[in-house]
């Protein structure tokens, strides 16, 4: 039975919020303007041609559908629209988080250039401690460039080369992080997540990002199980000689990016910079 009695104000909020929901869930899935667009086009085209099919005698019949069909055209031509405008807003987006995240990490390299400035200052007896306040001032780096992320860990991981029957390894020298991060594992060749790490580092000049751990086919990249879902790594080299690997880790999907990878690069160099004086 239709209703005739005015909405309650309660009913009214329920039905606003709804319409809220739909438009933030319009505009923050593409791919539903993207099917409104194709989906109006090809209605239009159909209600056009069947106009054109109307006997001239039904002029009502095909200005009516002649109308729907322009209204449909200009649904799609307007949704279309949209959805290159919401392209444009996130290629703007993403280049704007860049661009802060490459802000942050230069104000990050005034403290540690200072280290090292004091590493070299330093005799050989004194470089393994400060070599360890540059590895900490490094991974501090993790508050202030990636203060967004709610829970993330960054991790200093010092390569043991094999050595007789000692095969390799990645151990954990030092970590930050915020929201108590867990103490991080060591990469060894003893299963599949240690031999993946360590064989990538050993040959790999360039970051590697994971998205989800839990969509990796590869069962060595599949996290280690500490609630961290996301993370990007890069190795540390003094020319050809591996000295270690850096991680940053998230816990959520979309924390990190591929915008994130320069950053983690620029940490990695710093670390460089370090082990080279050392050795």
């Amino acid at each position: 039975m239709r209703r005739t009695t005015p909405r309650r104000p309660g009913e009214l909020n329920t039905l606003r919020e709804s319409l809220y929901r739909l438009v933030d869930l319009v505009l923050n899935h593409g791919w539903i303007v993207l099917v409104v667009a194709i989906v109006a086009e090809l209605v239009a085209v159909l209600l056009l041609a069947a106009g054109g099919l109307v006997p001239e005698q039904e002029q009502t019949t095909r200005w009516t559908l002649f109308w729907w069909g322009v209204g449909f055209a200009v649904v799609g031509v307007a949704a279309t629209s949209g959805l290159e405008k919401q392209r444009r807003w996130q290629h703007r987006e993403r280049a704007k988080e860049s661009l802060e995240s490459q802000m942050l990490a230069a104000e990050t390299v005034g403290p540690v250039v200072k280290r090292l400035l004091k590493l070299m200052q330093k005799p050989s007896s004194d470089h393994a401690s400060q070599l360890a306040l540059v590895i900490g001032t490094v991974l501090e780096a993790d508050r202030r460039i990636f203060e967004h992320i709610e829970s993330s860990r960054m991790v200093f991981y010092e390569y043991e080369p094999a050595k007789g029957a000692r095969k390799p390894r990645l151990s954990p020298v030092n970590w930050s992080g915020k929201s108590r991060p867990a103490e991080p594992k060591p990469f060894t060749m003893a299963d599949a997540r240690g031999r993946s790490a360590i064989n990538w580092a050993e040959t790999a000049d360039q970051p590697k990002f994971i998205a989800d751990v839990e969509l990796e086919s590869d069962p060595g990249w599949q996290g280690s199980g500490n609630g961290y879902r996301t993370f990007i790594s890069a190795p540390v080299r003094v020319g050809e000689a591996l000295k270690g690997m850096i991680t940053i880790d998230a816990k959520e999907p979309g924390d990190l990016d591929e915008t994130d990878k320069p950053t983690i690069a620029l940490l990695a160099d710093l670390l460089a910079l370090a082990y080279a004086r050392r050795y």
